[in-house]
């Protein structure tokens, strides 16, 4: 089976250069070359100054970032969202962007050796104004029975607003 190596990891000072900058998670986290891991990127709100980041593969050349912005309908917190992200087997290292000073990178784990990721750019996929759950097909972006990161945003700056996925058919509130 697949196997979850479940840590909250400080990517230390990451620098603000908007390009992609390797990040050394074998030699600095320990996590095994090769792995996918999940990043949480954070984007602190209370700055009032937007910030692109994100994460990506070594060697990628996939633009893999969000714009997030400073305004939102909270004073002060955080803007973010959880992204995986594969280490390259050679060194064990991502990447990651951050156009702005004011963010923050958190690993929250890996998975074993059982698992892979196949990167993409990110597809987006309007939903109607409609309140409550819409079914979305995703099989023109993706095979059938795989499982799918998705990002969740929400870009009304105005108004709160609660989104989440789920399999089709399910009752859960997620």
């Amino acid at each position: 089976g697949v196997t979850f190596t479940e840590m909250f990891t400080l990517i230390d000072s990451p620098t603000a250069t908007a390009e992609f900058t390797n990040y050394e998670a074998y030699s600095s986290a320990g996590i095994p070359k090769g792995s996918v891991c999940m990043v949480q990127c954070s984007h602190h709100v209370d700055s009032a100054v937007s910030n692109e980041i994100g994460v990506r593969t070594y060697g990628s050349e996939l633009f893999r970032t969000i714009d997030l912005h400073g305004e939102s309908v909270v004073s002060a917190g955080f803007e973010q969202f959880l992204i995986g992200v594969k280490t390259d087997t050679t060194y064990g290292r991502f990447q990651y962007y951050n156009s702005n000073i004011n963010a923050d990178f958190y690993i929250q784990g890996y998975f074993g050796s059982n698992m892979d990721y196949v990167e993409m750019y990110p597809t987006r996929i309007n939903l109607s104004g409609t309140a409550g759950w819409q079914n979305v097909s995703t099989t023109s972006y993706v095979p059938a029975s795989v499982v799918c990161d998705f990002y969740i945003m929400h870009y009304r700056r105005t108004a709160a607003s609660s989104c989440g996925v789920r399999e089709s058919g399910s009752a859960l509130e997620r």
